[in-house]
């Protein structure tokens, strides 16, 4: 039986990637929203298989925080002072920057099937959707500067995010 793969984004966890994954799959229903899921694919498809996809928390906060900066919905403003920003707010920054397991439960109402690590997205596809050739991933990283942690930055990047860190299975680090 073929499934229909439902892909919900989370914002700054390669979607970009996915989509060029599945561009010759025409089983794939790809979402930015999940209101429009809703509306649009029957609820109770027995084919259905909906998944996103999560990312290291650190490479995440760094890759928000440039999008954000350059999308102008903060200017000027520091790591630790976008950080310091409050995520439960309902705006641009807060949907981009938000612990992705508050997104999964708020945004998506815990509605997927499996989240995928981007981090090991080949080994991943093969073990959640086996019956998907995976050729090639080409990640596209973006048009964002490399960024060095300070130990600072790490300390609250460990805190506001320690719930991706305890459900997802990263491992923070000490520095």
């Amino acid at each position: 039986m073929t499934k229909d793969i439902v892909y919900l984004k989370l914002p700054k966890n390669g979607s970009s990637t996915v989509r060029e994954i599945f561009k010759d799959y025409s089983q794939l229903f790809f979402y930015n929203d999940y209101i429009e899921f809703q509306k649009d694919i029957e609820p109770n498809r027995s084919n259905l298989i909906k998944f996103t996809t999560i990312r290291d928390p650190y490479s995440r906060s760094i890759s928000s925080w440039q999008h954000c900066l350059k999308e102008k919905w903060v200017e000027n403003i520091s790591l630790i002072d976008f950080l310091n920003l409050d995520f439960t707010k309902k705006n641009s920054v807060s949907l981009y920057s938000m612990p992705q397991v508050h997104y999964i439960s708020i945004i998506f109402k815990n509605d997927i099937d499996f989240a995928i690590k981007l981090e090991n997205l080949e080994k991943e596809f093969k073990k959640f959707l086996p019956f998907i050739t995976v050729t090639k991933i080409k990640h596209n990283p973006g048009a964002y500067k490399p960024y060095q942690l300070s130990m600072d930055e790490v300390q609250l990047i460990n805190k506001v995010y320690s719930v991706d860190f305890k459900l997802l299975g990263y491992d923070k680090r000490n520095k």
